[in-house]
């Protein structure tokens, strides 16, 4: 058995069995063993009943102390019985299991594992776990695995599938070198498989999770430094050089840049400018005015003859921001469009149309920007506000729908600038440390229905 191998190539799953494991993302023995439990049982050492705690799962040593009576409720079947030890007793109940009446009878010692509750003034385990005192002390140092679960796949046969292709995760070869995993304290990868879907203990587990995440971190980082490398490779097909017309543009603005913005404008102006293709982040808080940096790279953008999109997370959002565009360019004859998901199928395709023609210069809109049928005719320059809403793929797909377009990303996430590199390898980044001069210290508050009607119909967030 190999490890990208059909899972019905394991014992005991056929056609069925597999196509509840499908319900799951599961369809190779990899997809299997990758699939981690999401919780563990442990078994402690059984207490008295007397200091089992409601609501809290535990294990007690207790005898048979009556009959094993079953009894019919509407069309649930009830069983019950009483079980003791020194210290008192408790009743315990399952739930269509009459033949249970055959397996307990009085007199007898076994161990019950569940969760105690109170009924009627009365303590009482419902469908509780039941083991022969001998069976459950072999078992007291095991962890049992809980798997994510479907229609018709039951915990049991997960974990008996994962037990039947034990020997494919002994053959994996770990890509790890010997002196990483030393120097970093990192468990094989055979052992960490071995010891996430079995562990003998905590402290196993716990390094086996650790040798998972390690991996994770590596594949990420791995995965941005490639699209890195694919960026600065990127030949720049759309050249924007607009030094005079953008100066001027910033000179009829009714504020002054900060030196933030004025040197996130010319690192934008630079890359865009440049022999490579620009993919940059524009960090800064809320009010630190990112928005009027990506007006201005827009603004460099069409004037250069090329199309620009700006993609938001919200319908709010993409609405403010079509109205402060369309009221600052309405003097530069430059034309913007809002494309967002309540639009008619009717309004929508009329700018499908205008966009494809590049009667559009300017795209503003939520995921609507990413679907199938915009299509732009030259798109230079794609924008995603609030970055840590969109996805790496989402991005990639939006400057998908130009020939190598630059892209600019924002971001107000308060995110240390060692831990933002991390984060988006792939991209450049430009910090606006400061606030614009008389710019207001930004408030979050809650407050109740009563104040929708004192709320003002339009505000700017971050101009």
């Amino acid at each position: 058995m190999e490890l990208y191998d059909n899972i019905t190539t394991i014992k005991g799953i056929g056609d069925k069995t597999a196509a509840s494991f499908a319900r799951l993302g599961i369809h190779t023995v990899k997809d299997l063993i990758s699939t981690y439990p999401r919780n563990y049982l442990t078994y402690g050492e059984p207490v008295d009943i007397k200091d089992t705690a409601v609501g809290e799962r535990c294990a007690i040593t207790a005898i048979i102390s009556s009959g094993v009576y079953s009894r019919k409720v509407r069309s649930l079947n009830i069983t019950t019985m009483t079980v003791k030890d020194s210290t008192g007793s408790v009743q315990i109940t399952w739930f269509n299991s009459p033949f249970l009446q055959k397996v307990f009878h009085k007199g007898e010692t076994y161990v019950f594992v569940g969760t105690i509750k109170v009924k009627n003034n009365m303590r009482i385990l419902e469908m509780p776990e039941y083991y022969k005192p001998a069976v459950y002390e072999g078992m007291r140092q095991e962890m049992q695995p809980i798997y994510p679960l479907t229609q018709g796949l039951s915990n049991k046969t997960f974990q008996k599938a994962v037990i039947n292709c034990r020997e494919t995760i002994y053959k994996m070869e770990d890509y790890l070198p010997d002196t990483v995993r030393y120097d970093n304290s990192l468990m094989e990868i055979t052992e960490a498989y071995e010891n996430v879907h079995f562990p003998m203990n905590e402290t196993v587990l716990k390094n086996a999770i650790r040798r998972f995440a390690f991996d994770e971190f590596y594949k990420f980082l791995y995965d941005m430094g490639s699209l890195k490398a694919e960026n600065v490779e990127q030949e720049n097909c759309h050249i924007i050089v607009q030094g005079k017309a953008v100066a001027d543009f910033i000179d009829e603005l009714p504020y002054k840049f900060t030196k933030g913005q004025a040197e996130a404008i010319e690192d934008i102006l630079s890359d865009m400018g440049s022999d490579r293709i620009m993919n940059r982040l524009v960090q800064g808080d809320v009010g630190s005015g990112k928005t009027i940096v990506a007006i201005t790279a827009l603004y460099a953008t069409v004037k250069q003859g090329f199309q620009g999109a700006l993609m938001v997370p919200t319908e709010v959002l993409a609405k403010q921001h079509f109205t402060e565009l369309s009221k600052i360019f309405a003097s530069y004859n430059i034309s913007v469009a809002c494309l967002v998901g309540s639009l008619s199928m009717k309004e929508k395709r009329q700018i499908y149309d205008k966009v494809s023609s590049g009667e559009v210069d300017i795209l503003i809109g939520t995921h609507a920007l990413i679907e199938d049928k915009v299509e732009f005719k030259d798109l230079g320059l794609v924008i995603t506000d609030e970055q840590h809403r969109f996805g790496v793929n989402q991005r990639k797909k939006l400057a998908s729908k130009g020939t190598f377009p630059h892209v600019l990303v924002m971001s107000a996430t308060p995110i240390p600038r060692t831990l933002a590199i991390i984060m988006y390898a792939d991209l450049d980044i430009s910090v606006i440390s400061e606030l614009p001069k008389g710019r207001k210290r930004i408030m979050n508050c809650v407050v109740g229905t009563n104040y929708r009607n004192s709320l003002s119909v339009y505000c700017w967030p971050d101009s």
